[in-house]
Protein backbone atom coordinates (compact mmCIF):
# COMPACT_ATOMS: atom_id res chain seq x y z
CA UNK A 1 0.00 0.00 0.00
CA UNK A 2 1.64 3.18 -1.18
CA UNK A 3 -0.45 5.51 0.99
CA UNK A 4 1.23 8.53 2.50
CA UNK A 5 1.41 9.23 6.20
CA UNK A 6 1.31 12.79 7.41
CA UNK A 7 2.59 14.01 10.69
CA UNK A 8 -0.55 14.23 12.74
CA UNK A 9 0.70 16.31 15.63
CA UNK A 10 3.20 18.96 16.45
CA UNK A 11 5.95 17.73 18.73
CA UNK A 12 4.90 19.21 22.05
CA UNK A 13 8.18 20.88 22.87
CA UNK A 14 9.63 21.30 19.40
CA UNK A 15 8.24 24.78 18.89
CA UNK A 16 9.98 26.01 22.03
CA UNK A 17 13.30 24.75 20.75
CA UNK A 18 12.86 26.00 17.20
CA UNK A 19 11.85 29.63 17.58
CA UNK A 20 12.86 32.35 19.98
CA UNK A 21 9.75 33.18 21.98
CA UNK A 22 9.18 35.76 24.66
CA UNK A 23 6.19 35.81 26.98
CA UNK A 24 4.45 39.18 26.51
CA UNK A 25 3.77 39.52 30.21
CA UNK A 26 7.46 39.10 30.97
CA UNK A 27 8.67 41.16 28.01
CA UNK A 28 6.56 44.20 28.84
CA UNK A 29 6.96 45.62 25.34
CA UNK A 30 6.15 44.75 21.73
CA UNK A 31 8.35 42.48 19.66
CA UNK A 32 11.60 44.04 18.55
CA UNK A 33 11.50 43.74 14.75
CA UNK A 34 15.28 43.89 14.53
CA UNK A 35 15.74 40.94 16.87
CA UNK A 36 13.15 38.90 15.00
CA UNK A 37 11.63 37.70 18.29
CA UNK A 38 8.03 36.56 18.27
CA UNK A 39 6.27 37.84 21.37
CA UNK A 40 3.75 35.24 22.52
CA UNK A 41 0.80 36.20 24.69
CA UNK A 42 0.75 32.73 26.30
CA UNK A 43 2.96 29.74 25.59
CA UNK A 44 0.11 27.34 26.44
CA UNK A 45 -2.24 29.19 24.12
CA UNK A 46 0.35 29.05 21.33
CA UNK A 47 0.76 25.29 21.75
CA UNK A 48 -3.01 24.82 21.63
CA UNK A 49 -3.27 27.10 18.59
CA UNK A 50 -0.49 25.17 16.82
CA UNK A 51 -2.27 21.87 17.48
CA UNK A 52 -5.54 23.27 16.09
CA UNK A 53 -3.78 24.74 13.05
CA UNK A 54 -2.01 21.43 12.38
CA UNK A 55 -5.35 19.60 12.52
CA UNK A 56 -6.69 22.09 9.96
CA UNK A 57 -3.63 21.46 7.79
CA UNK A 58 -4.14 17.69 7.99
CA UNK A 59 -7.84 18.01 7.09
CA UNK A 60 -6.86 20.14 4.10
CA UNK A 61 -4.29 17.52 3.06
CA UNK A 62 -6.99 14.85 3.30
CA UNK A 63 -9.30 16.92 1.05
CA UNK A 64 -6.67 17.48 -1.63
CA UNK A 65 -8.21 16.24 -4.89
CA UNK A 66 -4.79 14.99 -6.02
CA UNK A 67 -4.69 12.66 -2.99
CA UNK A 68 -7.25 10.47 -4.75
CA UNK A 69 -4.62 9.53 -7.32
CA UNK A 70 -1.14 8.18 -6.81
CA UNK A 71 0.43 9.08 -3.48
CA UNK A 72 3.37 11.49 -3.43
CA UNK A 73 6.85 10.01 -3.22
CA UNK A 74 8.34 9.77 0.27
CA UNK A 75 10.00 12.97 1.40
CA UNK A 76 9.69 16.24 3.29
CA UNK A 77 8.05 19.42 2.05
CA UNK A 78 8.55 22.75 3.83
CA UNK A 79 6.31 25.68 2.99
CA UNK A 80 6.62 29.18 4.48
CA UNK A 81 3.94 31.85 4.57
CA UNK A 82 2.72 34.89 6.43
CA UNK A 83 -0.79 36.17 7.03
CA UNK A 84 -2.64 38.29 4.51
CA UNK A 85 -4.93 41.17 5.45
CA UNK A 86 -7.81 38.66 5.70
CA UNK A 87 -5.88 36.44 8.15
CA UNK A 88 -5.40 33.67 5.61
CA UNK A 89 -2.02 32.33 4.44
CA UNK A 90 -0.34 34.69 1.97
CA UNK A 91 3.04 34.91 0.25
CA UNK A 92 3.23 31.12 0.21
CA UNK A 93 6.75 29.96 -0.63
CA UNK A 94 8.11 26.45 -1.14
CA UNK A 95 11.35 26.30 0.89
CA UNK A 96 12.37 22.68 0.42
CA UNK A 97 10.97 19.60 -1.26
CA UNK A 98 12.73 16.25 -1.07
CA UNK A 99 9.68 14.48 -2.49
CA UNK A 100 8.04 15.09 -5.85
CA UNK A 101 5.76 17.59 -7.56
CA UNK A 102 2.61 15.89 -6.20
CA UNK A 103 3.88 16.38 -2.64
CA UNK A 104 4.67 20.05 -3.28
CA UNK A 105 1.23 20.58 -4.78
CA UNK A 106 -0.49 18.78 -1.89
CA UNK A 107 1.39 20.83 0.71
CA UNK A 108 0.69 24.19 -0.93
CA UNK A 109 -2.95 23.20 -1.56
CA UNK A 110 -3.36 22.43 2.14
CA UNK A 111 -1.72 25.68 3.27
CA UNK A 112 -3.99 27.72 0.98
CA UNK A 113 -7.05 26.04 2.51
CA UNK A 114 -6.21 26.40 6.20
CA UNK A 115 -8.53 29.39 6.53
CA UNK A 116 -8.27 32.35 8.88
CA UNK A 117 -5.25 32.01 11.18
CA UNK A 118 -5.32 35.53 12.60
CA UNK A 119 -6.21 34.23 16.05
CA UNK A 120 -2.56 33.17 16.57
CA UNK A 121 -1.74 34.25 20.15
CA UNK A 122 1.13 36.61 19.41
CA UNK A 123 1.42 40.35 19.92
CA UNK A 124 1.58 41.27 16.23
CA UNK A 125 0.37 38.46 13.90
CA UNK A 126 1.10 40.59 10.82
CA UNK A 127 4.84 40.31 11.50
CA UNK A 128 4.93 36.54 12.01
CA UNK A 129 6.16 33.98 9.51
CA UNK A 130 4.95 30.40 9.59
CA UNK A 131 6.70 27.22 8.51
CA UNK A 132 4.72 24.12 7.59
CA UNK A 133 6.54 20.79 7.61
CA UNK A 134 4.82 17.89 5.84
CA UNK A 135 6.32 14.42 5.80
CA UNK A 136 5.15 11.95 3.19
CA UNK A 137 6.06 8.34 4.01
CA UNK A 138 4.98 4.85 2.99
CA UNK A 139 5.22 3.41 6.51
CA UNK A 140 6.06 4.28 10.12
CA UNK A 141 9.74 3.33 9.87
CA UNK A 142 10.21 5.57 6.87
CA UNK A 143 8.31 8.36 8.65
CA UNK A 144 10.63 8.02 11.65
CA UNK A 145 13.71 8.27 9.40
CA UNK A 146 12.33 11.32 7.61
CA UNK A 147 11.40 12.92 10.94
CA UNK A 148 14.99 12.46 12.18
CA UNK A 149 16.26 14.02 8.96
CA UNK A 150 13.86 16.95 9.40
CA UNK A 151 15.03 17.43 13.01
CA UNK A 152 18.67 17.59 11.86
CA UNK A 153 17.94 20.06 9.08
CA UNK A 154 15.84 22.26 11.39
CA UNK A 155 18.63 22.40 13.98
CA UNK A 156 21.05 23.46 11.23
CA UNK A 157 18.62 26.09 9.87
CA UNK A 158 18.10 27.60 13.31
CA UNK A 159 21.81 27.54 14.12
CA UNK A 160 22.53 29.42 10.89
CA UNK A 161 20.31 32.27 12.11
CA UNK A 162 19.08 34.97 9.80
CA UNK A 163 15.62 35.72 8.53
CA UNK A 164 14.78 32.07 7.92
CA UNK A 165 15.42 31.01 11.52
CA UNK A 166 12.36 32.54 13.23
CA UNK A 167 9.04 30.86 12.43
CA UNK A 168 5.99 29.48 14.14
CA UNK A 169 6.16 25.85 13.09
CA UNK A 170 3.14 23.76 12.07
CA UNK A 171 3.14 20.08 11.20
CA UNK A 172 6.36 18.14 11.15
Amino acid sequence: MNRFLKLAAIPTLAFAATIPLANAAQAGHPADKQSGAIVVTSTGELESWQNDATRRLNRALDRDPAARGAAPAPGIVQVAFDLGADGRPANIEMLTNSSDRRAAQAATYAVRRMGDLSDVPVVNPDDVQFLVNVIFADDRAQRRELRESLDRSERARIAAGGARSVYIVLGG
